[in-house]
């Protein structure tokens, strides 16, 4: 298969799942984000990490499919498109859970109370 192509399907897979997990945080009543834009306003940064480490996660994957006995998995073009498109929806899921395991990342900076409205 084409390697654009191999490449575009992992990348519409990750876009996917980020665009899921925005609407997940969009929907919920718990954060004061309310759009597609506030959001990729705020996390930019953490994606693109993401996006870098993901990438190069699936390339060692991809140009080493004994790695994880994943060429009985992708003989034909087809299985190969969708393995692309899984991988790339998967790599970002899992790398979201293996992060959560690290204490030390899931700190938060406690809430501070908003200004009064008199400003005082």
């Amino acid at each position: 298969m084409n390697v654009l192509a191999i490449w575009l399907l992992y990348f519409i897979g990750q876009a996917l799942h980020v665009l899921l997990a925005a609407n997940l945080v969009i929907k919920s009543k718990l954060n004061a984000v309310s759009s597609l834009g506030s959001y990729f306003q705020l996390r930019w940064i953490p994606l693109v990490c993401r996006l870098f480490l993901t990438t190069l996660s699936f390339m060692i994957v991809w140009e080493n499919p004994v790695l994880f006995n994943l060429e009985h998995l992708i003989p034909t073009v087809g299985t190969q498109a969708a393995m692309a498109g899984i991988l790339g929806w998967f790599s970002d899921s899992v790398f979201d859970k293996l992060i959560s395991l690290i204490p030390w990342l899931q700190r938060e900076l406690p809430a501070v109370e908003p200004p009064a409205a008199d400003g005082k």
